[in-house]
């Protein structure tokens, strides 16, 4: 699981701006949740180009882990404070 965090994070375009994976063509940073974060902000703080796509792939993403840690967390409810 670190790994794949730490992996996200690299993924995720912080530092590096949206024309250098849009001239490589990555779609895997254009289905990244958090690439359309970012590009939000940079959109509202620092007036980039309109997200779009991205925009839409992080707002339909961002309720399914929500969602899905609310449903199971009833189940394990009594045991999770041991696991952490």
């Amino acid at each position: 699981m670190p790994f794949l965090l730490q992996l996200w994070l690299f993924v995720t375009p912080v530092v590096y701006p949206r024309a250098w994976y849009r001239r490589d063509g990555a779609p895997s940073t254009v289905l990244n949740p958090m690439a359309g974060v970012v590009e939000g902000f940079r959109w509202m703080l620092l007036g980039a180009p309109w997200p779009g796509g991205m925009l839409w792939v992080s707002v339909l993403a961002g309720p399914h882990p929500v969602m899905g840690r609310s449903l199971l967390l009833p189940e394990v409810e009594d045991s999770f404070a041991d696991v952490v």
